[in-house]
C-alpha cells in the first residue's frame, strides 16, 4: 500500500505528524500546506506546498488533482471554516472535526454552553459582550478567574492573572482595546 497524504498546517504539530507519516513504509509522500522549514528539510518523502492553510479551494483542488488518499488538518482556522465538510462534499477523505463540531474549540462561549446544557463538569463562568457587565461579574467572582476570549485567538486567548487588578486590566485590554480581536 502506498499512501499520499496532504497535511494542512505550518506548526510544530504538523512537523511531528509529517515526520511520523514519512517514516512509515506505507507512505508514498506527505505534502504539507504550507509547512515550515523543518518539514521541508527533514525527509525526502515530505514536501511543502505554496498553499495557505486557509485556502480551502486551493487545498481541495490540489488533493483532487494529486489523488491524495487522506488529508489531515492541524490548525483551528481551516477546521472552523469547514474544510472537512468541503472535502467530504467533493468525495475526498479528510481527518478532523466537521465545522459544527469544531465550534467546541473555536468558540469558548459555545463550548461552555454545551457543557452546561449536557451537565458536563466545567468551572463556573460567564460569557459577556458588554464590558461593564463583565467587569461587575469579575469583581463578584470571589477569586481571581481565568479569562478566556471566545473565538480563534491562535493560542493567545487564555490569561491566568495573578491578582484581581491584573484580571481587571486584562479584561479591559481584551474587551475595550481588542487585544485578541473581536
Amino acid at each position: 500500500m502506498s499512501i499520499k497524504y496532504l497535511l494542512v498546517g505550518s506548526g510544530g504539530r504538523e512537523h511531528a505528524i509529517a515526520a511520523c507519516l514519512a517514516n512509515s513504509d506505507e507512505t508514498d509522500h506527505v505534502f504539507v500546506a504550507p509547512g515550515n522549514g523543518g518539514t521541508e528539510c527533514d525527509h525526502p518523502k515530505v514536501s511543502n506546498l505554496q498553499i495557505k492553510s486557509d485556502d480551502l479551494t486551493g487545498l481541495v483542488k490540489f488533493a483532487d488533482e494529486k489523488k491524495i488518499d487522506i488529508t489531515m488538518v492541524g490548525p483551528e482556522i481551516p477546521l472552523a471554516n469547514g474544510i472537512v465538510d468541503l472535502f467530504e462534499e467533493q468525495g475526498l477523505k479528510c481527518f478532523g472535526p466537521k465545522k459544527a463540531a469544531a465550534r467546541l474549540e473555536s468558540s469558548k462561549a459555545f463550548a461552555k454552553a454545551f457543557m452546561e446544557r449536557w451537565s458536563i463538569p466545567t468551572a463556573r463562568g460567564g460569557s459577556f459582550t458588554d464590558y461593564p457587565a463583565a467587569l461587575d461579574y469579575l469583581r463578584s467572582f470571589g477569586s481571581v478567574p481565568v479569562l478566556k476570549a471566545s473565538g480563534l485567538a491562535a493560542g493567545k486567548g487564555v490569561v491566568l492573572p495573578d491578582t484581581l487588578e491584573d484580571a481587571e486590566t486584562t479584561l479591559q485590554e481584551m474587551m475595550v482595546h481588542g487585544r485578541v480581536g473581536d
